[in-house]
């Protein structure tokens, strides 16, 4: 939630530098206003839990092939 949040309030610090720069470069008009919709908040954050979930999955799957008691073992990690 806070890179999302913080990522939208970089972007709406520099949408008027942005903005004026494609104006400048290409003579694209681009909207002075930032909009961020419900689905593209879900996506950011699907986004976040699946790289969690894939940085976690080895240790996951390793954890899973192990016995049940021997877990709690440290050396059973080696």
């Amino acid at each position: 939630l806070a890179g999302v949040a913080s990522g939208y309030l970089l972007a709406s610090l520099l949408l008027a530098d942005v903005a004026a720069s494609l104006r400048g470069l290409y003579g694209a008009e681009v909207q002075g206003q930032l909009s961020l919709t419900p689905l593209w908040w879900a996506s950011g954050l699907g986004l976040s839990v699946l790289g969690a979930l894939l940085a976690g999955a080895s240790s996951l799957w390793r954890a899973a092939r192990l016995p049940l008691l021997a877990l709690a073992n440290a050396q059973a990690w080696h």
